[in-house]
């Protein structure tokens, strides 16, 4: 932000009144800032690069918001969100499988939540269907997904008899529902140690087993 602007905002701030362009007048406004940012306010201001009575001036309640590699456990619930709006603006709703979830829970998320979101709409663009599975989230600088057990043969097109839609969706729940049921027998029914197996969290876990209406 320029010295210019810091200065105006910070004259908005203290006079509650602001002047339109083009306006013989200022006008009164009762204002509220909540602002952002992925630089060190006070080293800025110990630099000289930011005013600090500006500083001052919106450091009123300070919420610190650890990067994505520090959260991952935001993640299913951030996935949900941005699939949301996707489907939003393209007219068709998507899922993230518990595969792709692992998937993503793997990377370190440098571009934090705007890397996520690009990663999901590339995703998206490309999807053969509307679950989204560990391939279709993999980014080609991740390398190979390691896997704690086979999974089962990729859902096969047909040209002479090709499948619905709705049929590979459900092909695609039935490997989901496997992978699950497998590794909840392999961890003895525990859902904790399951799920830290998939790579998701135990909400996320039983969010799954509600959708696929597994009784576990």
């Amino acid at each position: 932000m320029s010295p210019a602007m810091q200065t105006k905002i910070l004259r908005v701030l203290q006079e509650h009144a602001v002047r339109p362009i083009g306006a013989k007048q200022e006008i009164r406004v009762d204002t509220r800032i909540i602002a952002a940012t992925n630089r060190n306010l006070r080293e800025l201001v110990a630099n000289g690069a930011f005013r600090e009575d500006l500083y001052f001036r919106l450091n009123v309640v300070e919420v610190p918001l650890p990067p994505l590699r520090e959260r991952l456990e935001d993640l299913p619930d951030l996935v949900d969100d941005i699939l949301e709006r996707i489907a939003l603006e393209v007219g068709t709703r998507f899922r993230a499988r518990a595969d792709a979830l692992a998937e993503l829970r793997r990377h370190s998320w440098p571009g934090n939540v705007r890397e996520l979101e690009n990663r999901l709409r590339t995703a998206c663009l490309f999807a053969r269907g509307n679950a989204l599975g560990a391939d279709a989230v993999r980014s080609r600088q991740d390398g190979p997904s390691p896997s704690t057990r086979p999974l089962e043969p990729a859902v096969e097109m047909d040209s002479e008899t090709p499948m619905t839609l709705d049929e590979l969706n459900a092909a695609q729940d039935h490997q989901e529902r496997q992978l699950i049921t497998d590794t909840l027998e392999r961890h003895g029914g525990n859902k904790a140690a399951a799920a830290r197996s998939l790579g998701i969290t135990r909400y996320a876990l039983y969010r799954l087993l509600k959708r696929l209406g597994i009784d576990h």
